[in-house]
């Protein structure tokens, strides 16, 4: 993998829209393999819609395990290219799917369902709980697959790393809305697509700073 001598990560965090430019950089470093990933889960959801529009019963249980374990899959190799990408270097698909494995799949599975159930307890406490929540438990899953952590270590860490900056993961939430705002109109779509897509790293560049800085 050759590295390369600009890096996609601020020394100091330039805030939501701030961090477009680190994240397009990250994103166009990779950019073939991103667009392989994305091709493969694509893919896979649409023969996936199709056997289980043509065959019932049990089978149509087993086609919809198969296809969330390869989504799965095909998801923390994404995280892994955004990452190795944040981290001003390349990786081919190949090399991405490689680097997972069972329990990586197994604790970013758990990790996912963990934090969708905090979420939901915090909002139901009252919504103030939930915003300070949240925005805790964002990098989870960066620590599973950077950091070979299981499920609860993931998130004890990403608590403890995002101390101080819930306003960062804020920034980048709001940041999203506003680009997915022009998908209301035809015209926006496009725009909408792109900005997105070329925004999907930042949240491995806030690890990495956050990560780098602590």
């Amino acid at each position: 993998m050759a590295q390369t001598s600009s890096l996609s990560v601020p020394k100091t965090w330039p805030g939501g829209f701030g961090a477009y430019e680190y994240s397009k950089r990250a994103v166009q470093r990779n950019l073939s393999t991103l667009l392989t990933l994305l091709a493969c889960t694509i893919v896979v959801t649409i023969l996936g819609g199709i056997m289980n529009a043509s065959i019932h019963g049990s089978a149509n249980a087993l086609v919809n395990v198969i296809t969330d374990i390869i989504t799965y899959i095909l998801a923390i190799a994404q995280v892994i290219t955004l990452l190795t990408s944040a981290r001003g270097k390349a990786i081919t698909p190949q090399e991405a799917l490689s680097k997972v494995t069972l329990p990586m799949l197994i604790w970013f599975a758990v990790s996912s369902i963990l934090t969708a159930i905090i979420a939901v307890v915090s909002l139901l406490c009252l919504i103030v709980p939930f915003f300070f929540v949240a925005p805790r438990l964002y990098l989870a899953q960066y620590f599973i697959i950077d950091k070979k952590m299981d499920a609860v270590q993931a998130l004890q860490a990403s608590w403890k790393t995002t101390g101080g900056s819930a306003g960062k993961v804020w920034g980048i939430w709001g940041t999203y809305l506003v680009m997915a705002l022009p998908i209301v109109t035809i015209i926006g779509i496009p725009f909408s697509i792109y900005f997105l897509f070329m925004y999907q790293a930042v949240s491995a560049v806030l690890y990495v700073f956050l990560t780098k800085r602590a």
